[in-house]
């Protein structure tokens, strides 16, 4: 009669792709949950026009407050200065991997 260990590594030779969904579950499934689903309920509030109180529950939703943000000079300048921001690092990231590259040659 074998054993309960044994018939278990024989699964992952016998179904490989089984094992490794079975092992991405719970990864998966924390994604969802912390990561997924928040940004899910974030994208859905901030697209109501008004917040949501005992009279009016469910508000109509709009994109009024994008365009409002994207609209306002404000807004604006801090969107290119992190734009540039963002841009500068990635570039002094990229120098740095390519002359760490050069010096493991």
């Amino acid at each position: 009669m074998p054993d309960a260990a044994a018939s278990f590594g024989n699964l992952g030779r016998r179904r490989p792709a089984l094992v490794s969904a079975l092992l991405l579950l719970p990864v998966l499934t924390l994604l969802l949950v912390f990561f997924a689903a928040p940004l899910v309920q974030l994208i859905d509030l901030s697209t109501l026009s008004q917040q949501p109180s005992v009279q009016n529950p469910k508000p109509p939703h709009s994109l009024a407050n994008y365009l409002k943000i994207f609209s306002d000079p404000f807004y604006l300048q801090i969107a290119i200065g992190l734009l540039i921001i963002l841009a500068v690092y990635f570039d002094h990231l990229q120098g740095r991997s390519i002359n760490f590259l050069r010096r493991a040659a």
